[in-house]
C-alpha cells in the first residue's frame, strides 16, 4: 500500500522503508504543493542541499529527491524527515537502488511488482519510470544530466541573456519504444542545451541534442555510430530539437505546420516524432522530437563549405556571427567560419549581398524593381517566395515574417530561397484573437514584412499566389487540414492527458480555454 502524508507536520521516514543493502534511495513525494526534506543534527532539524520544493502546483505532478552516501545512512537510520503541504491525497514512494543504479523493488508501495497501466497514478508512474518502461503508446525519452543531478533542472539548463548563449551539458540519453514500426531504442552519450528565443526562458523548456561524432579506426572505418534516427523518417543525424509546445495549448501547431509544408511543396519540412521526457528521473512532459535545422542531407540542401543558411529575426535576438544588413538583423547559420579572419569577411560578403538587394527592392525606380532580370527576382527565388508566403499566411502565423530562415547556394550565385516553417506555437490564432481574416505582413510584425509587402505588390507575384492558393484548394486544402490535425491528435494520445499531470493548466497560457478539447476545436475552427 502507498504511504500517505499528513500535511504540515515534520514526518520521520521511518528505517524500514530503506533497504539497507541499497546503495541509493529515491523519494517521491506527489500531491503537495509544497515540499521540504530535512536530517535530525544533533537535535535539529536541517534542510537538506536543493531539498526544498517552493509552493506551487507543478509540484503536485511529483518531486525526486535522492539519497545516497551520509545521507542515505542517516534514512536507514531514522534522521530523515519530510514536511508538506497544499494537497490532498499526499503520497510517498521510497526506491531503493542496488549496485550499478539497478531498481530493487518500491519500498513504501508494498508491492514487488505493480499493475503498469494506470500512468496516471503517481506512485504507479515512478515505478515505470524506476524501471526505465515506456509511459504510453509514444517512445520515452530518458535523460540523465550529472550536472543537475538534485537542483532544479532550470538553473542549469538556461538561456544566458547577456550573451544570448546556451551551455551543453553531458548527458545519458536511453529511448524505449517498444511500439510496432517504433524508434530503434537505444542508450548513448548526448549533450544537452536550452535552444529558442522567447520559449528559452519557461518553465518547460526546449532543448537540442548533439551527439558525439562517430568514432573510427586508425583505417578511418567507423567502428562506433553515434547517429540516430530520433523522428522514425529514416535518416539518422548527430544533431536534433525537442520542443516544448508548452504555450500551445493543442501541442498539435508545429506539427501541423510540417504537414502544411508539404502540401505548398517546400523542399524541407522538419519532420516530428512525439515522445514523453524524463529527466533525472523526474517527468518533464510531452514533447515533440524534430530535425535540428541545419544545412546537410535530407535537411536544407546547399554545400555545407560554401552556401549560405540565415535567420532574420529581431535584433535582440540575433546569435554570433550576426549583422545588421540593411534592415535586416540576422545570424549566419552557414557556413561556419573558423577564424576571427574568416568570420569578417563572411560578415561582409552577406551584408553586401543582402544591402545590394536592399537597394534594388527600395528604389524609387518602379521599373528597376520589377525588371525581371535584374530587379526582385535576381536575388529571392520567386517559387520558394510564393510558397513560403502562401504557407505562412495559411498558419496566420503573427511572428510569420519576423523570424524568416533562408538559404543560398552561393556557387552558382543562386538565388535566395525562403524556408523551412518553423517555430509555429503560436500559429492558427494562438496569440491574438484574428481567426484568419488579417494578412500576416499587415500584422506589422519584423522588419521581413517591408520585403513582403513589396513583393506583394508586384502584380505578377500576385498572380502565382492566386494561382497556388486556387490549386490547393482544388485539391481539398481544408479537408486535407483538418486531416492531418486529426492525425496528429490521434499519435499525441495518452501523452497530452499525462502532461496535464505535470503542467497542469497548460491550455490556459494565453486564453483560457479550460478544457484541452476546447483548445484543439480552437484550432480546428481556425480559418
Amino acid at each position: 500500500s502507498t504511504r500517505t502524508l499528513s500535511e504540515w507536520n515534520d514526518i520521520q521516514l521511518n528505517a524500514s522503508l530503506f533497504d539497507v543493502n541499497a546503495d541509493k534511495a529515491k523519494l517521491t513525494v506527489s500531491g503537495a504543493c509544497y515540499v521540504k526534506f530535512t536530517q535530525r543534527v544533533n537535535g535539529s532539524l536541517t534542510t537538506l542541499p536543493n531539498g526544498e520544493f517552493s509552493w506551487n502546483d507543478v509540484n503536485k505532478g511529483g518531486v525526486h529527491y535522492e539519497l545516497t552516501g551520509d545521507l542515505l545512512a542517516a534514512a536507514i537510520k531514522g534522521n530523515i524527515y519530510v514536511w508538506v503541504g497544499g494537497g490532498s491525497p499526499i503520497n510517498l514512494i521510497v526506491t531503493s537502488f542496488g549496485q550499478g543504479g539497478t531498481p530493487e523493488g518500491e519500498i513504501g508501495s508494498g508491492n514487488e511488482s505493480i499493475d503498469t497501466s494506470d500512468i496516471f497514478d503517481p506512485v504507479t508512474r515512478a515505478y515505470i519510470i524506476a524501471k526505465r518502461m515506456q509511459l504510453t503508446e509514444n517512445p520515452t525519452v530518458y535523460l540523465t544530466i550529472p550536472d543537475a543531478e538534485g537542483k532544479d533542472i532550470n538553473t542549469v539548463l538556461f538561456k544566458d541573456r547577456a550573451t544570448n548563449t546556451a551551455e551543453y551539458h553531458k548527458a545519458t540519453i536511453q529511448v524505449v519504444d517498444g511500439s510496432e514500426d517504433g524508434l530503434e531504442s537505444f542508450t548513448d552519450q548526448v549533450e544537452i542545451k536550452v535552444r529558442g528565443n522567447s520559449t528559452a526562458d519557461m518553465v518547460k523548456r526546449p532543448y537540442r541534442l548533439k551527439f558525439p561524432k562517430d568514432e573510427k579506426n586508425e583505417a578511418g572505418k567507423t567502428i562506433v555510430n553515434h547517429k540516430h534516427d530520433m523522428i522514425g523518417n529514416g535518416y539518422k543525424k548527430r544533431n536534433w530539437t525537442m520542443l516544448a509546445n508548452y504555450v500551445d495549448p493543442s501541442l498539435a501547431r508545429n506539427a501541423l505546420a510540417y504537414h502544411i509544408g508539404q502540401i505548398v511543396g517546400l523542399p524541407f519540412c522538419p519532420g516530428y516524432k512525439f515522445a514523453d521526457v524524463v529527466i533525472n528521473n523526474e517527468y518533464r512532459g510531452i514533447y515533440q522530437l524534430s530535425d535540428h535545422i541545419e544545412v546537410g542531407k535530407n535537411r536544407i540542401n546547399v554545400n555545407e563549405d560554401t552556401g549560405w543558411y540565415v535567420e532574420i529575426s529581431r535584433g535582440d535576438m540575433i546569435e554570433e556571427p550576426s549583422l545588421f544588413a540593411g534592415m535586416l538583423p540576422m545570424s549566419i547559420k552557414n557556413p561556419e567560419p573558423q577564424t576571427a579572419a574568416e568570420t569578417a569577411a563572411l560578415k561582409a560578403e552577406v551584408s553586401a549581398w543582402f544591402t545590394e538587394a536592399q537597394n534594388v527592392f527600395f528604389s524609387n525606380d518602379r521599373a528597376r524593381f520589377l525588371d525581371p532580370e535584374t530587379g526582385w527576382r535576381a536575388y529571392f527565388d520567386e517559387d520558394s517566395f510564393v510558397d513560403y508566403y502562401v504557407a505562412i499566411n495559411l498558419t496566420g502565423d503573427y511572428d510569420g515574417f519576423m523570424t524568416v530562415k533562408m538559404y543560398r547556394e552561393t556557387a552558382q550565385n543562386g538565388k535566395m530561397k525562403l524556408g523551412p516553417l518553423w517555430d509555429k506555437d503560436l500559429a492558427y490564432g494562438n496569440f491574438s484573437a484574428d481567426n484568419g481574416t488579417t494578412l500576416v505582413e499587415d500584422m506589422n510584425n519584423g522588419q521581413f514584412d517591408h520585403y513582403v509587402k513589396k513583393v506583394t505588390s508586384d502584380p505578377g507575384f500576385m498572380q502565382k499566389v492566386y494561382d497556388k492558393v486556387h490549386a490547393l484548394e482544388s485539391e481539398g486544402l481544408s479537408d486535407q487540414i483538418q486531416d492531418y490535425i486529426d492525425e496528429i491528435l490521434s499519435i499525441i494520445g495518452r501523452s497530452e492527458e499525462l502532461n496535464q499531470t505535470r503542467w497542469p493548466g497548460h491550455t490556459s497560457w494565453i486564453y483560457n480555454f479550460g478544457t484541452y478539447s476546447d483548445a484543439v476545436q480552437q484550432l480546428k475552427d481556425y480559418e
